[in-house]
Order: structure tokens, then C-alpha cells, then sequence
């Protein structure tokens, strides 16, 4: 329904009134205030398959109105053509516009341009207790004459400024009442914002390789009012251009972690598996001589040492075989403290032969320099993978906050389409319309983007629809201009669209 009030008439034909006012040509609408310089369309009509007729053209900027209207419907919900929308007076807007500056300089503009703005309190429809600054001044005002349906009043076209609260501070969060973030709490208040992506790369607990919250915290104060950012709605979903840039860089972080995850180094390197320990029991049992456990590996030099000497002391090794058996079913066992103790056997059994021993430590230096190289090997992977890791979230969460800034808007701006000048008792004059006692403390765009504002915030109470004003000091229409009204205004009732 059209944002503007008539306070002598009903609310349905109020709505009526306005639509005739601003459709008496199939041109696009004129705007009842000029749109601020370098301000875009919330809702650009590019790559959306629309009817001319719900398209508002300002400036070269083709744009849908704040309801994004694509359609229209009877009082019934019923879809009607375009021809019997236009018929009976059905159009689109109030128009909104983006601006890159804050709030107060558009205020400032619209200040000159009109006259002074007046201070509106509002709050986010999804979410009351957030409290968000806007700006309302009435533009314009006309007589309208009213008809069979309802009583004469006056009719007014706005001009709202709407913007989100500054970003918040870290430190100064809500007191923490959830235990999962306990010794957390730092990262709670960022969990609530857009840089919540940054989290898993934030050092926690001393992790290596991660950044401190310092780190996090600086990067924050730079771009923290990405926080109170509005974007454009697109496309032919018309969404939301963060929407679009959130799923974008969240896929990317997918990816690039999944690239990290193969650079992890194999597990187990230098160390003997389990199967091999499993493998050394079987032989064990079937009275085979395994190789020494220093060496952990099959077909070395010290291999054909060790079965030689085997070979030549038959009883070192039966003994060596009887060890090793328990040994390793002591450690499949669990047994470890009573391993431990057959270990200490069989390591005085090797130090007892002298050349079994030699063999045991050329077999040990052999398996500690695999080990530094798998270890070096191992750190050199792990470094790649917090790399990758590091890439794929901080790195990516840059350039989504990088994305952000420069699709992000600063200002919502509401414009209604223009009153018609030919209009009995049509003023700008701002003086004039501010001795309306009906407009005071009124908020014409109420819902709108999120925003949501109370109808009446101070002034005098608005009259009741069912109340007319005097008229005998106001200038009446001509008798074919009101025939005009009245015959829209019956034509309407059948086609007022988004009253319900």
C-alpha cells in the first residue's frame, strides 16, 4: 500500500486517493524529491521480467519499488492484468534508493532540498530490541475532494531516511550466560557479526600457527562498519547482494580447506604399525626369527647380519624368538608395565653379544635418520596444511569483508511518487504543511526494508477515519475533477493491491 496517510478518509480509500494523484499517465511516476546524488536503486529492474508498468525510470536508474511490485491484485488477492490495474488507478511505489554516505550528510540534503527533517525512532522487524536512527519530512500536500466512499482530507507524499545502528565494540557484549564459549568469551561477540568467519583462525589456546586476537581485534576497528552496511536486492530472486557475496566465499573457504586437508602429512611415519607388530608375533609364533624392533623395516644390510648370527647361536636365538613372543603378547595384551620387563630381558639378551649388539645399533642409527627425514618430511606437510588452512579461512574471510566494503550502501532513502500541482490546496511550502495538526509525530513509511516504526511518535493524535475536517475555509474541487475522483476511487475498490 502507497506510504502516505489522508486523515479525514478511510485508510482503503486514502490509499486510493494517492494512486489516482500519481497514475493519471501511463508515463513513469515523478518523484515528490530529488534523488540524492549518487544514490542507486535498492532494487534494480535488471534481470527481472517485469511489466514497463511497475518499473520506476529516474534518472536512467530503472528500479522496482520498495514492495519490489511485479504484479497486481484485487481486494480479493485475485491477479489482475496490467490494463485493469492501470484502469483502476493501481501503481507501484514508494521508490528506495541506496546511498554510499551516512545518514546525517543525506539528512543534510534533503534539509535544503525540502526543509528540515524531523527525528523518527525505530527498531528492525525481526529483531525489536535493535534500535535504528531515521529521518521523515513531509514533501508535499493536496486536497482531495473524496467521494461516494468516503469524505474529503488531505494527501501527502514523504521523503524517510533510514540507516542501521553504528557497529558494536568488543569487550562491551552482553555478560556471557552460554557455557560453551567459556574461556571463549572474546570470540563470543564476534560469533554475532559478519567477521564471525574468522573465528577457526584465531588462536585460542595457544595453537600454532594461528592469530592472536589482537590480530583479529585491529582488523575489526578497520572495517567494522562494514557492520552497518545495507545492500542491494538483485537479480531475479532479488537477493541480497551479501546474500549472494556470504555463499560465494563460504564456498571457497570449502574448497580451499579441502585442498588443505590433502597436504596433511601420512600418519605413522618412522613408527612401527600395527600390522607390522602383528606380522613380528606371527613370525614369533611360527618360531622364525623377525628382524631386531630397532629397525622397523624388511630387506636392509643388517638384515642378513642378523639372521647370519641367528643361524650361528641357535640358543641366543630361541631365546631371542621366546622374548620377542612375549613381548608382543604382553603389548596386544596391554600388558604394558610386564613388556616393559621382558623388554629389559631381551635388550641384556643383545647387550650380552656384542656383535648381536653392533648389528642392533647400526640397525637403530639406520631407523633414526628415516625417522628425522619422515619427520622433517612430516613438518614441512604440516606447515603446508596450516598454510592452506590459514588461506582458506582468513585469507578468504579478507577478501569477503573486502567484497562487502565495496558493494556496501550506508543509507536507505524512501521517496513517494510526486502529487500532482494542478490539486486544489497543492503546497510545498513547508510552513504550511507543518501547521497540519494531523501530520504531527505521524511516520509515513512505517515497514519498510526491515525497518519498522510506531504510526505516531508524539504529535497529536491522528483523527479518526471516520472524522471530517472542515471545509467550508478550503477550496472545494470542480465538479469535473471531483466526478474524476470519485469515478477512481469506485474503480479502485475492486483492485487496491497489498492492503491486507
Amino acid at each position: 500500500m502507497k506510504a502516505m496517510k489522508m486523515y479525514s478518509v478511510t485508510t482503503l480509500t486514502a490509499a486510493l486517493m494517492f494512486s489516482y494523484s500519481t497514475v493519471c499517465s501511463a508515463d513513469t511516476p515523478k518523484l515528490a524529491a530529488p534523488v540524492y546524488k549518487g544514490a542507486v536503486p535498492a532494487m534494480p529492474a535488471d534481470g527481472i521480467k517485469v511489466d514497463t508498468y511497475y518499473v520506476g525510470n529516474f534518472g536512467n536508474m530503472k528500479t522496482l519499488d520498495c514492495q519490489a511490485t511485479m504484479e497486481s491484485r484485487d481486494i480479493a488477492g485475485k491477479k489482475i492484468s496490467v490494463k485493469e490495474a492501470e484502469k483502476a488507478g493501481d501503481s507501484a511505489g514508494p521508490w528506495c534508493f541506496l546511498s554510499r554516505d551516512p545518514i546525517d550528510k543525506v539528512k543534510a540534503f534533503y534539509d535544503k532540498a525540502i526543509g528540515p527533517m524531523r527525528a523518527i525512532q525505530g527498531t528492525m522487524q525481526q529483531n525489536s530490541s535493535v534500535k535504528v536512527p531515521g529521518y521523515q519530512v513531509f514533501a508535499e500536500r493536496a486536497w482531495f475532494p473524496g467521494g461516494d466512499e468516503s469524505g474529503p482530507g488531505y494527501g501527502y507524499s514523504a521523503v524517510s531516511l533510514h540507516a542501521l545502528p553504528p557497529p558494536g565494540e568488543p569487550g562491551k557484549e552482553a555478560k556471557n550466560t552460554d557455557d560453551s564459549w567459556e574461556g571463549q568469551e572474546a570470540y563470543k561477540f564476534y560469533a554475532g557479526t559478519r567477521f564471525s568467519c574468522f573465528i577457526d583462525a584465531v588462536d585460542w589456546f595457544g595453537e600454532p600457527g594461528k592469530h592472536k586476537q589482537s590480530e583479529l581485534k585491529s582488523y575489526y576497528e578497520k572495517h567494522k562498519q562494514v557492520e552497518s552496511a545495507l545492500f542491494q536486492r538483485k537479480g531475479p530472486k532479488l537477493e541480497s547482494v551479501d546474500a549472494a557475496l556470504g555463499a560465494k566465499y563460504l564456498g571457497k573457504r570449502e574448497q580451499g580447506e579441502q585442498q588443505a586437508r590433502g597436504m596433511l602429512p601420512g600418519q605413522g611415519q618412522g613408527q612401527m604399525s600395527q600390522a607390522q607388530m602383528m606380522q613380528m608375533a606371527q613370525m614369533a609364533q611360527m618360531g622364525q626369527m623377525p628382524p631386531p624392533p630397532a629397525a622397523n623395516t624388511r630387506g636392509t644390510p643388517e638384515d642378513a647380519e642378523f639372521n647370519a648370527f641367528m643361524k650361528k647361536n641357535p640358543k641366543v636365538a630361541n631365546r631371542y624368538v621366546e622374548l620377542t613372543k612375549q613381548l608382543n603378547t604382553l603389548m596386544q595384551q596391554g600388558k604394558f608395565d610386564e613388556a616393559d620387563a621382558v623388554d629389559e630381558k631381551l635388550q641384556n639378551l643383545i647387550d650380552a653379544n656384542p656383535e648381536l649388539a653392533a648389528i642392533e645399533q647400526r640397525a637403530a642409527e639406520r631407523a633414526a635418520k628415516a625417522s628425522a627425514a619422515g619427520q622433517a618430511q612430516e613438518d614441512q606437510a604440516m606447515g603446508n596444511y596450516q598454510k592452506g588452512m590459514d588461506q582458506a579461512i582468513w585469507g578468504t574471510c579478507q577478501e569477503y569483508i573486502d567484497a562487502l566494503e565495496k558493494e556496501a550502501y550506508y543509507t536507505l532513502i524512501v521517496i513517494d511518487d510526486a502529487l500532482k500541482g494542478y490539486q486544489k490546496d497543492y503546497t510545498r511550502d513547508q510552513a504550511v504543511i507543518a501547521k497540519d495538526a494531523d501530520i504531527q509525530g505521524w511516520v509515513s513509511h512505517q515497514q519498510v526494508w526491515g525497518f519498522s516504526y510506531a504510526a505516531n511518535q508524539g504529535g497529536q493524535a491522528v483523527k479518526p477515519a471516520d472524522s471530517e475536517p472542515k471545509v467550508e475555509a478550503r477550496p472545494k474541487a470542480k465538479p469535473d475533477a471531483k466526478d474524476q475522483v470519485e469515478d477512481t476511487v469506485k474503480k479502485g475498490l475492486k483492485s487496491l493491491k497489498n492492503l491486507f
